[in-house]
């Protein structure tokens, strides 16, 4: 059984990007708990993201209870929150 607190996203960005900062204010909006690793002090999570995305470190990539979700607009991460199950419809 897994731990209500264990996040089942996670949220890989830098600090500096305004594109993270847009998807983790509207996680925090609709009270979506999440990991986030800023891969600015994390090498090997920065290869990784690079690897899902044909050699591109893009940011933020979300990795969704194992969905890899590339920079995804707003209405994109809206309806693959809700479709995860991450808030209700």
């Amino acid at each position: 059984m897994e731990n209500q607190t264990t996040p089942l996203l996670t949220v890989y960005g830098a600090d500096w990007c305004g594109d993270t900062t847009r998807t983790r204010r509207l996680l925090d909006e609709a009270g979506v708990h999440y990991e986030y690793v800023d891969v600015d002090n994390s090498p090997t999570d920065e290869k990784k993201i690079a690897d899902w995305n044909l050699g591109r470190a893009i940011l933020p990539t979300l990795d969704m209870n194992g969905t890899i979700s590339i920079n995804p607009p707003p209405l994109t991460l809206a309806e693959q929150l809700r479709d995860g199950g991450y808030v209700s419809a």
